[in-house]
């Protein structure tokens, strides 16, 4: 039988609730164990020889929010019965901070969500100091809010500035600054945490009686005051600025601290209730929760790693080129606890990747994110060096060498030379196919594409690509690895751009044919931002390097020849631009502070004169619904193509890569949500039909599209 999820105890007098479920990999609010909190609370706090309440966990973490498969169940139910749900833990938290004792919540680990929620139902709280723990409302990040008092009772409790800036971006809250805002009472050690909570108690340190349920509560700041109405005037230029008006959750949360501190806090609770219902009814909380909880979680535990092979237990890699990619691949095994050869063609060189790693431990330390002798530590992890055979008990060898076949050619050569035959070799490239580096490998089973993106300590995808003769048991290796840095693989089959590359290529060029077409570059980059993509399409070329989609072009060009690429819809006067903005005139991109951008230490670049113009724009008035329609429909379309041709072999990794890889626009789910879901795969035909008559043929429907639009097929089932 298993053990109860909540167990209680009386020690002096302070009742311990104990939330640790046996059921659950951490502790989360759903139904059942809700009603077990409730009644072990209740019990306690009718017990007269109790004086208070410490709630804490006997997990790692405190509690991490909701069951979000909740979320999906109630979904379409009518409004009314999603509400009197979502009222009764809003209640059940009203009850707590309304029962006449005080609680006390001993945080001892992550509180998000839900979690963080229930802590500030308590009338105190402590954190443990010497753990790195997080606290906040992620909501938002799934197209929802925080529905049970968190978008009230969080800036009662730190003002609504702070607390508007943490709902809205779903941004955690370190210790140290909840401590300084007032989130939380104290901090301790993480040992002497529960006997903090209780003395508190025990020494009447804690009032049974929530501020805002007292008289001369008043707001901050305070309701209708100069500093109101420029708190909430920054607060909706801000979330308009960052989400162009395509997320309704940050527009939600505005909504319910702006309204529901001009009320009672019980009215306020309502408020926020019936916000909640309307965004979990939404299309773009359905498709966000589907890609980035389920798929992604299905993803992070290698749902689809190749069965009957056994887990790799990665202890010692090798990395090949100490630049920027390479150091930071080597971050990332260090920080996995691996052993990493950084490997380049000199020991200077090789030390030069060692010291960027050191630059950026350093930086965490200085900001109180890292301990000294964890930095020094992983910094043991990673061995620089000149000299090959030191690779001859890597596991896994990653190259991360400039773009060139031949110089990949050599590097694969003298890895193989030295390393046993079960070592896995991974290509980290962008562009170039699979199967031909494998040529050059006498063991190309064993030869795996990795793409990773910059910066690869922030970005959490790796586009994992399998060559023709790749066989399972690499592809099994690529995956743990990826796992263990603690990032997030898709895998896909090999062809030239693979995935991410070859769909996220399309909205640069629809960019350029805009330019061509007359629409003024600084429209089309406004246009590009406005459709969710994180930054608009000349800004994100700029950061990739003008002269590295150059290359890729010429590249693309001479392999395949210009008959072939016109054939795809490639249009070349697109090469004629990207020559003339890094050949005729110099600018390479951002790394050169000069590209499609003039950076000059401004923190807001501005459009380079020349291109505005050579491209002054002519079109008066275009239609800038029409332009985003273009940018978002040209990758879903890519998008299927790619997984007509079995490039991609499933939907929900074409939605993670898309979001995760090039930032695709996060509200819609990913490229293939965007279409089914949010358009429809009927209007979109249509679409795309207008558009290839208007634009070319790079707009044509494919067999696939047809088949959805017929109502043969369809990706999801929710």
């Amino acid at each position: 039988m298993n053990r109860p999820a909540i167990t209680t105890e009386t020690v002096d007098g302070v009742g311990v609730l104990t939330w640790d479920d046996p059921n659950r990999p951490v502790n989360c609010l759903y139904r059942d164990v809700l009603l077990a909190f409730d009644e072990a609370l209740a019990a306690l706090l009718t017990d007269d020889a109790v004086k208070g309440v410490v709630i804490t966990s006997g997990q790692d973490k405190f509690i991490v929010g909701a069951d979000i498969s909740v979320l999906t169940e109630i979904r379409n139910l009518p409004p009314e019965e999603i509400l009197a749900q979502n009222q009764e833990l809003t209640q059940l938290f009203r009850r707590m901070e309304t029962q006449g004792k005080p609680l006390v919540a001993a945080i001892n680990g992550d509180a998000l969500g839900g979690g963080l929620e229930l802590a500030m139902a308590c009338h105190a709280r402590v954190a443990a100091a010497d753990v790195p723990l997080k606290m906040g409302l992620p909501e938002v990040m799934l197209g929802v809010l925080a529905g049970a008092g968190g978008t009230q009772r969080m800036p009662r409790l730190i003002g609504a500035q702070e607390a508007i800036k943490a709902m809205t971006s779903g941004a955690n809250i370190r210790v140290e600054k909840a401590l300084k805002l007032g989130l939380i009472d104290a901090a301790v050690d993480r040992d002497a945490l529960v006997n903090r909570a209780a003395e508190m108690i025990r020494a009447g340190e804690v009032k049974p009686k929530q501020p805002w349920d007292q008289p001369a509560w008043r707001a901050t700041p305070e309701v209708d005051s100069p500093e109101w109405v420029q708190t909430f005037g920054a607060a909706v230029a801000l979330v308009r600025g960052r989400t162009h008006g395509n997320m309704p959750a940050p527009q939600a949360i505005l909504s319910c601290v702006y309204q529901g501190l001009q009320l009672p806090i019980d009215s306020a609770l309502k408020y926020e209730g019936r916000q909640f219902v309307k965004l979990v009814r939404s299309d773009v909380s359905k498709t966000m929760i589907r890609t980035l909880w389920f798929a992604r979680n299905e993803a992070n535990k290698l749902g689809k790693r190749p069965p009957g092979i056994d887990p790799s237990d990665l202890k010692e890699v090798g990395v090949l080129g100490a630049g920027v990619m390479g150091a930071s691949i080597a971050i990332c095994a260090a920080e996995a606890g691996m052993r990493c050869w950084l490997v380049d063609v000199s020991q200077e060189n090789a030390e030069k990747g060692k010291d960027y790693a050191r630059d950026y431990w350093q930086r965490q330390v200085k900001k109180g994110r890292l301990a000294k002798a964890a930095m020094e530590e992983r910094l043991e992890h990673i061995r620089p060096t000149a000299d090959y055979a030191d690779l001859k008990n890597a596991q896994l060898v990653i190259e991360a060498v400039f773009e060139n076949r031949e110089l990949k050619a050599k590097v694969t050569a003298q890895t193989e030379a030295v390393t046993s035959y079960q070592s896995v070799f991974g290509s980290n490239t962008s562009t170039l196919p699979i199967t031909g580096l494998a040529d050059a490998s006498r063991r190309p089973e064993s030869f795996i594409g990795m793409h990773f993106f910059s910066p690869v300590e922030k970005m959490p995808l790796v586009e994992i690509i399998r060559g023709e003769k790749t066989d399972d048991r690499a592809t099994a290796v690529a995956m743990d690895f990826v796992a263990a840095i603690g990032k997030t693989p898709i895998v896909v089959n090999d062809a030239r751009g693979f995935y991410t590359s070859r769909v996220f290529g399309t909205y640069g060029r629809e960019a350029f044919e805009m330019l061509h077409e007359g629409i003024a570059p600084a429209l089309i980059e406004n246009v590009g931002r406005s459709t969710g993509m994180p930054m608009g399409p000349f800004e994100l070329i700029d950061m990739i390097g003008i002269d590295t989609a150059l290359k890729i072009y010429e590249s693309a060009r001479d392999e395949l020849g210009q008959e072939a690429m016109e054939a795809q819809g490639e249009n070349f006067y697109n090469l004629d631009l990207l020559s003339w903005i890094v050949n005729d005139s110099g600018r390479p991109g951002q790394k050169a502070a000069a590209g499609f951008f003039d950076y000059d230490g401004r923190k807001t670049a501005r459009l380079w004169s020349g291109l505005t113009e050579r491209y002054p724009g002519t079109v008066a008035n275009p239609d800038t619904e029409h332009l985003k329609k273009r940018f978002l429909h040209i990758q879903t379309l890519e998008t299927l193509r790619c997984i007509e041709e079995n490039v991609v072999m499933a939907a929900d990794d074409a939605d993670i890569g898309s979001i995760l890889g090039w930032g695709f626009a996060p509200h819609t789910g990913g490229v293939i949500s965007y279409g089914e879901t949010h358009v429809g795969w009927q209007r979109f035909l249509a679409d795309c039909e207008q558009f290839a008559a208007s634009y070319g043929r790079r707009f044509e429907p494919n067999g696939l599209l047809r088949e959805l639009a017929s109502g043969q097929r369809q990706f999801f089932n929710d």
